[in-house]
């Protein structure tokens, strides 16, 4: 970007020419530090997707695969305890509008120290007798 502001900026008398050529080399140099930067950018765009449909950190997301792991090894199926579903995840993350949703607020739903989990509201059974 800054490239092609700066040749904007020029004051020479160069011939049509060579304008045109410096500019096609220009478009060429940006093109190659854009599209791996906009690659990089897109793939980090899809893994926080992923994250916040997940209802995980990145930390949470780490100790979930072990979590998992050791679950089926035991015979038993893993279930993260803040994955709520795909719109419950959003509404806790992004807020209940959902015109909000394209530039998000800072602000949460609650007060921050406790979140809903998939196991509220489920009856809590007793091992003791």
């Amino acid at each position: 970007m800054v490239l092609l502001v700066g040749s904007l900026t020029n004051d020479s008398q160069n011939d049509k020419q060579q304008s045109a050529d410096s500019f096609r080399i220009l478009y060429v140099i940006s093109g190659l530090l854009l599209v791996p930067l906009s690659m990089a950018l897109s793939g980090l765009l899809g893994w926080h997707i992923y994250l916040i449909l997940q209802n995980k950190t990145t930390i949470e997301y780490h100790e979930g695969v072990r979590a998992t792991w050791l679950e089926e090894r035991a015979g038993n199926a893993y279930k993260h305890p803040y994955d709520l579903g795909a719109y419950d995840n959003l509404t806790t993350v992004l807020g209940s509008n959902i015109i909000c949703w394209i530039c998000p607020t800072s602000k949460h739903i609650g007060n921050g120290l406790r979140f809903r989990t998939a196991y509220d509201g489920l009856p809590v059974t007793s091992t003791s007798k």
